[in-house]
């Protein structure tokens, strides 16, 4: 059997596009429901409805470790545009089934450490210092 091959590439946070544009502006209320309804670790740097740059950073880089757990191969973390992080990731799983485990499971570290953080992130329009 040929084992199956699943490159990936994460454009960490799909939600907030290329750059930032007045679209992606949140105001109180709606950075207080994405936080309310997101994960715990996500609520815990949202609590004052601000991401730092640190903060930022942190999250990114804890989703690239859940996705090296999960047994794919992760690129470094860059920023093209000094405004969002990303990385590149891929594996290579020996099943079909093997393949969609592990694309599950780096699907779940993008909801747990990222996915609203990097949404309130792009809403402040702030560029990375570095």
């Amino acid at each position: 059997m040929r084992p199956a091959v699943a490159p990936a590439v994460l454009a960490v946070l799909l939600l907030t596009g290329c750059s930032v544009e007045p679209w992606n502006y949140l105001d109180e209320d709606q950075k207080r429901d994405l936080r309310d309804n997101t994960s715990a670790y996500q609520q815990a740097v949202l609590e004052d409805l601000q991401v730092t740059e640190d903060e930022y950073r942190q999250a990114v880089e804890d989703q690239r470790d859940c996705v090296a757990a999960a047994g794919a191969n992760a690129d470094e973390i860059s920023s093209a545009d000094r405004r969002n992080l990303s990385f590149a990731y891929s594996f290579t799983a020996a099943t079909e089934r093997e393949a969609e485990v592990i694309q599950r499971t780096t699907d779940t570290c993008l909801h747990e450490f990222v996915d609203t953080v990097g949404r309130i992130w792009a809403s402040q329009g702030t560029r990375l210092t570095e």
